[in-house]
This record gives structure tokens, sequence and C-alpha cells, in this order.
């Protein structure tokens, strides 16, 4: 497993640190405790940052003569800041102290020529590592992304539903006649019929006469009626 590690630099130089835009006194204070480094050149005001280096016993001998002539050392075992304010306040340019979890260092440093040349080579290394980095980014993202794909389970497709064959309304009045009665209301009654007209007195035909039989041609007997 990779290890992101960040280091907090905060340079100071000339300028009292709360007028350098890091805004207001409890703006900046959270500044200065989330680093861990402190670059500090000569200013107005170095005890909110020299304090950081913390305190050191440091052994200070005085000497006094008495009325002989004869010296006698006096020897003092204060607890005084690490970093002294005036020590800071009087460094000439080049100078800082580097501050790093309750140790200090003064330096000199002093400015290296370059020509244009070195400079463009930085940038290009800059950029190339940079590319190097989004690349190194992407793989692992996938790796995750494959990881994730192996662990999820796999989901059985659905089945296709039979289709059922798309079913008819029946009628309002069959509706109507299945519905069961409004409360309030008694059952439902039939629907009444209409009343039958009676059909027409047809009289009686009256009786047919006899039909007389026809006379044979050789008869020549007269016909009984």
């Amino acid at each position: 497993m990779m290890e992101a590690r960040v280091c907090c630099f905060l340079v100071l130089k000339k300028q009292l640190f709360y007028g350098i835009g890091l805004g207001p006194r409890e703006y900046a204070d959270r500044i200065l405790d989330a680093c861990s480094t402190y670059i500090l050149h000569t200013c107005s005001d170095p005890f909110p940052v020299s304090k950081r280096a913390g305190k050191r016993w440091k052994l200070e001998t005085t000497y006094t003569e008495d009325a002989e002539g004869n010296s006698r050392p006096h020897h003092r075992l204060p607890y005084d800041w690490r970093v002294p304010e005036t020590a800071v306040m009087q460094q000439d340019e080049g100078q800082a102290f580097w501050i790093y979890k309750g140790r200090a260092q003064q330096v000199q440093t002093a400015q290296v020529p370059i020509t244009q040349a070195q400079v463009n080579e930085g940038w290009s290394e800059i950029r190339r590592r940079e590319a190097m980095q989004r690349i190194m980014l992407a793989h692992q993202a996938q790796q995750r992304q494959q990881r994730q794909n192996q662990t999820q389970p796999i989901q059985p497709t659905p089945s296709p539903q039979p289709t059922r064959p798309p079913i008819s309304k029946p009628s309002p009045l069959l509706l109507a006649a299945n519905e069961p009665p409004k409360q309030g209301q008694g059952p439902t009654q039939p629907p009444k019929s209409a009343p039958k007209t009676p059909a027409p007195a047809v009289p009686p035909s009256p009786p047919q006469p006899p039909i007389p039989p026809v006379p044979a041609v050789d008869d020549d007997e007269p016909d009984e009626l």
C-alpha cells in the first residue's frame, strides 16, 4: 500500500506574518499549526513562529571582581527560548532559521546561478513525473473497478413472461345488471315489459255453397241436383 506524505513549509521573510495574506489572526494560527517545517527569515515580530522551536536549558556565565582584582565566575542555568527574537531580527540577507519538531538551525543561503536551459529541463522533468503519476492513478482506479466487479454476484436474467390474450371488456348493460344494489335502496326490480296489445278479432268466413257436378257430354238424362 502506498502512503502519501505531505510536508508543509512556511517561509516568512521581512513582513509580519499576520499581514502577508494569511487572513485574520485565528486563520494565521491555524495555518501555522498545520505546518511542520518553518523557514524564518528576518522580520519585525518573529515570536509567533520562533516559539515553535521550543525552549532549552542554556548555561550563562558572568564574572565579577573583588577589591583585590580577583575575578570570580557566576553560573546560571535559565530555561529560555531556543530561537531568540533578537537573533532573528538581526539576520542578514540570505540567513534564516530552519525550525522542525522542536529543533532549530541557522543557515546561510546562497543563490546558485542557473541558465534558462536548466530551467526548461527542470520543468520538463516535472511534467514527465506528473504524467507518470496520472497514469499510475488511472491504473489503480481500473484495478479497483475490476475487483469490485469480481466481488459483486452475477444476477440471473429474468425469463420472458408468456403473453396473455387481451381481455375483452364486458358490455355496459352486463355491468349494470351485475352491479350490486346501492346502500339505502331496495333490491333491483327487473324491467317491466310493455303491455301486449290484443290482436283484432277476425270475423268468421261464410259457408261456401256446394259446387254442382259437371254433366257428361254423352249423358242424356237429367242431372240430379
